[in-house]
């Protein structure tokens, strides 16, 4: 059973606010109550579904079907037919990589029909490596895998 992130996620980041808390309360020889106990959880839970919405909207932005649970996995691989050749699928390949801000192509292989690249660091990721596999299917058709 996948519990659903609007639960996981505020009560995860409550039951980790509350129990720092209390340890550093503990480490400080702070005095404290269970109704403060109560309260940071509560403010964790808050803080929780503030961080759950966020992911949502980013993860709205970019995906259109919210119902697909794929739009909230951390890696998103991906398999794409385009109705181009090989070769003009391997340049827009090599284009689309480019155009991503920071985006930068580690190598290339056109004949295994391979891409590997690596996305820099913004206020939106820590960067990521991308892998693209190219296939020929037929003379105007190519298969793409995105491997995140």
């Amino acid at each position: 059973m996948k519990i659903s992130p609007w639960i996981k996620v505020p009560l995860s980041t409550s039951i980790t606010y509350a129990v720092f808390m209390a340890l550093s309360g503990y480490i400080f020889d702070q005095y404290f109550t269970f109704g403060m106990f109560v309260y940071w959880l509560t403010g964790g839970a808050l803080m929780g579904f503030l961080f759950q919405y966020i992911s949502y909207r980013k993860a709205k932005k970019v995906s259109k079907d919210m119902k697909d649970e794929r739009a909230f996995d951390v890696y998103q691989n991906r398999t794409l037919v385009l109705l181009t050749n090989y070769e003009k699928s391997f340049d827009l390949c090599r284009e689309a990589v480019l155009s991503i801000k920071r985006g930068k192509i580690k190598s290339e292989d056109f004949q295994n029909g391979k891409i590997n690249a690596k996305i820099g660091m913004n206020w939106e990721t820590w960067g990521e490596i991308v892998d693209l596999n190219l296939k020929k299917i037929n003379e105007n058709l190519t298969e793409i895998e995105i491997l995140v």
